[in-house]
C-alpha cells in the first residue's frame, strides 16, 4: 500500500494550516470581529484581502476535488481500505467522514441551501474558478442579494473552517498511523 498519499497530504495542508485567511477567521470567533463592511453590495467583507482569500483557495482546492490524488475523498477512500490490522484507523476516518458529511447535508440558518449548496455555489461560482451554472447563479443570488450577501458569506466560511478543522484531524491522523508503521519496522 502506498502510504505517501499521507504525507503528501499533510504537506498540502501545511501550507493552509496556519494560514492569514485562517487566522482571520480564527480571531474573529473568539473577540470582536474584525470583518467589516464598507461597500454592502459586495458579499466579501472590505477588509479581507482578496489576494489571502484566492491564496488560501488554491490551495485548499486541491484538498476538497475529488479528481485531485491528495484529496479529502482519497483520504478517506485510502483508510477505507486498510487492513484489518488497522481498524481503528478505519473506524476513526469512517467517524470523522460522516461528522464532515452530516455537517455539509444540514441546511444553512438563512439560506435554505445545504452547507455543501452553498459551500459549491459560493467556491466553484465566485471563489475558487467559475462554473458557468454555478457563476450564474451565484451572481443572481450575490449581486442581487444587498446585504443578504454578507449573511451567506458567513455562512460559506462557516463550512470553509469546518473542513479546515476536519483537515486538521486528518493530518493528525496521518502522523500517527505513519509513525505507527515506521515503528513496526
Amino acid at each position: 500500500m502506498d502510504y505517501e498519499i499521507l504525507e503528501r497530504f499533510n504537506n498540502r495542508f501545511s501550507k493552509i494550516e496556519n494560514h492569514k485567511f485562517i487566522k482571520l477567521i480564527e480571531e474573529s470567533q473568539t473577540r470582536e470581529t474584525n470583518i467589516k463592511y464598507e461597500n454592502y453590495e459586495n458579499w466579501i467583507p472590505d477588509t479581507i484581502d482578496r489576494d489571502i482569500l484566492d491564496s488560501y483557495s488554491l490551495h485548499f482546492r486541491i484538498l476538497i476535488q475529488t479528481k485531485d490524488g491528495i484529496s479529502i475523498v482519497q483520504i478517506f477512500n485510502f483508510y477505507n481500505s486498510l487492513d484489518t490490522e488497522f481498524n481503528e484507523y478505519k473506524k476513526e476516518m469512517k467517524d470523522i467522514e460522516k461528522i464532515l458529511n452530516d455537517f455539509l447535508n444540514k441546511k444553512t440558518i438563512l439560506s435554505g441551501y445545504s452547507y455543501n449548496e452553498l459551500f459549491k455555489l459560493c467556491f466553484y461560482g465566485g471563489l475558487a474558478h467559475e462554473n458557468e451554472d454555478k457563476y450564474k447563479n451565484f451572481e443572481k443570488i450575490f449581486n442581487n442579494s444587498g446585504n443578504i450577501g454578507q449573511f451567506f458569506f458567513f455562512e460559506f466560511l462557516n463550512v470553509l473552517y469546518k473542513y479546515h478543522e476536519i483537515m486538521r484531524v486528518i493530518k493528525l491522523f496521518n502522523i500517527d498511523l505513519l509513525n505507527n508503521l515506521k515503528n513496526k519496522k
